[in-house]
């Protein structure tokens, strides 16, 4: 699991283009980090049949997505990305809804796919339930954001939470 800043590099796509995790800490993150050399690092252990929930709160966070769905046997995988490779990743309210500074003091409670997905799915909705499957809580969350904001969902459909299901013809469970 991951919040905080990313990007896609370079920003305007050729055929394929990366997405990083920006390092804003040198003592936490040394360098910046490239979904690529993520999936490289997981991918002997997803090879194993392991099983690897992923979930990145960043922008242009859906190239992880993207690219842990290309290995050869992404079957165990499940990744919760806040926005597609080309979008941003919004803050919420305690609602869920996207707010803007206009004079008043923002709190930020969550990114809104943090948000969707434990706060308002897993949390409320299923009660924090450990055996719930990821994809019934993704749904609810989503379908909540969406209609939070849905004139800036038609905006900016980019900006919303994604998912990526390695075998959506099974369920899968984090516990």
């Amino acid at each position: 699991m991951y919040s905080g800043h990313g990007g896609a590099d370079p920003p305007e796509p050729p055929s394929d283009y990366g997405t990083l995790i920006l390092h804003t800490d040198p003592d936490v993150i040394e360098e910046d980090y490239y979904d690529n050399v993520f999936v490289a690092d997981v991918e002997p252990f997803v090879n194993k049949g392991g099983k690897l929930f992923v979930f990145v709160e960043s922008c242009a966070s859906g190239g992880f997505g993207e690219k842990l769905m290309g290995l050869s046997d992404a079957t165990n995988i499940y990744c919760v990305a806040a926005c597609d490779i080309d979008g941003y990743s919004q803050e919420v309210d305690d609602t869920g809804k996207i707010r803007y500074p206009r004079g008043k003091k923002f709190i930020a409670v969550n990114g809104m796919a943090t948000w969707a997905f434990l706060e308002y799915s897993w949390k409320t909705q299923f009660n924090n339930e450990p055996h719930t499957a990821c994809e019934d809580i993704f749904p609810v969350g989503y379908d909540k954001v969406q209609s939070e904001n849905s004139k800036y969902y038609k905006r900016y459909p980019e900006d919303f939470p994604q998912e990526f299901d390695g075998d959506p013809t099974s369920y899968y469970y984090i516990d």
